[in-house]
């Protein structure tokens, strides 16, 4: 997250560009993704939302939809 702005009781968040797909997108077209791939997103996204909570932010919508994988 580069920045957070409040207008209006509207909050936005300002956040890098990633070119890929959701892990919710990638299930409809990939239902049984292989062990590996899921060790991978779960191990990458546990580690994201540790950094997160260790810098005082709390991400209170975990879900497929809000996994964002990068196409590289």
């Amino acid at each position: 997250i580069y920045a957070v702005h409040e207008q209006a009781g509207m909050v936005c968040f300002a956040m890098a560009l990633v070119n890929g797909e959701s892990v919710a997108a990638r299930l409809t077209h990939d239902p049984r993704p292989s062990f590996e791939f899921i060790a991978q997103v779960l191990e990458q996204t546990t580690d994201a939302l540790a950094y997160a909570h260790a810098c005082g932010v709390v991400h209170r919508d975990v879900k497929p939809d809000n996994i964002l994988l990068d196409r590289e």
